[in-house]
């Protein structure tokens, strides 16, 4: 018979080594959980890579698809009217221009001037008060309204648009034609890294353009930023 303290002693080094083994064990499988989730994390990020490539591919076709579509308006605008959409004039002597905070939408949608509340209604945008048209585009009055609704010219339609901007919420909404990836298919991932951009316009004083107008918009991405313009 073996005496009880040397039995003891065996029986305890027996399961130091079965613990060394079994936590070597663990070690290794906590590894290999940690290897794959990098490695899930690296393919997702790869894949997100991939289709914020794509989407900026597409990007600058979609734009150009947009500025024919607002350019067009604004042709037919001038024909109908017999001037160009003006624009933010900020000082007239000497002239200086905002392009970004435009009207443009305004005069494409077309208005109907309600003179007792001293507001303009768009039609498929809120209305707008006079004073505050004043006020964001310094202009008395927007030159394609009317007070009769039957006679108001339209050369836009939101569904020609791939969005419109709130440059001001509250208390008076004032918006701007804008731009905002929204093909079919766009991938809802990628909204959070390409911002959304207005159109900027000049017609008092065009530099690519004289004699028309220039119109253009800066996009911007995590690569660079996409500038597509009507020259």
């Amino acid at each position: 018979m073996k005496p009880l303290g040397t039995f003891s002693q065996s029986w305890i080094a027996a399961l130091r080594r079965r613990s060394a083994v079994t936590l070597f064990v663990l070690l290794i499988v906590l590894l290999a959980m940690a290897l794959t989730s990098v490695n899930e994390k690296r393919k997702a990020r790869a894949d997100l890579e991939a289709r914020l490539s794509k989407a900026i591919e597409r990007l600058p076709i979609e734009l150009c698809k947009q500025r024919e579509v607002i350019g067009s308006a604004i042709e037919h605008y001038k024909s109908e009217l017999g001037f160009y959409p003006p624009d933010r004039i900020l000082s007239s002597a000497p002239l200086i221009i905002d392009p970004v905070t435009n009207q443009l939408m305004y005069e494409l949608y077309g208005t109907i001037y309600d003179p007792t509340n001293g507001t303009y209604n768009p039609g498929q945008f809120p209305l707008i008060k006079r004073s505050v048209a004043k006020r964001f585009f310094n202009v008395e009055r927007f030159r394609n309204s009317v007070e009769n609704g039957e006679k108001v010219r339209r050369f836009l339609d939101k569904t020609n648009l791939a969005a419109t901007i709130l440059i001001n919420d509250r208390p008076d909404v004032v918006g701007l034609l804008g731009y905002w990836p929204s093909w079919e298919g766009m991938d809802a991932d990628i909204y959070q890294f390409i911002d959304m951009a207005s159109w900027q316009y000049n017609s008092s004083r065009p530099v690519h353009n004289p004699g028309k107008f220039d119109l253009w918009i800066v996009v911007e991405t995590p690569r660079t930023n996409i500038i597509v313009g009507n020259w």
